[in-house]
């Protein structure tokens, strides 16, 4: 997916037809993606979500993700 987004960057200096087939390709890549992440995301809901509710306070599980963003973002 990556890869295709930074093809993206090239596509002003390709032709219409590349452009269009560029699309084509990004497009099933979004629906191949959101196909498997969605159903994950609900997992995520129904399981994960109410088990941390669970075992941890409201205040640590800010904590917990101001420290994983930052991580993330390094």
């Amino acid at each position: 997916m990556l890869a295709l987004v930074e093809d993206g960057y090239s596509c002003t200096s390709k032709t219409e037809a590349e452009r269009i087939n560029f699309g084509l390709k990004l497009r099933q890549a979004l629906q191949e993606f959101t196909g498997s992440f969605l159903p994950h995301m609900k997992e995520e809901e129904e399981v994960f979500q109410p088990m941390l509710m669970k075992y941890f306070e409201y205040e640590e599980l800010k904590c917990l993700k101001e420290q994983v963003i930052e991580e993330h973002s390094k």
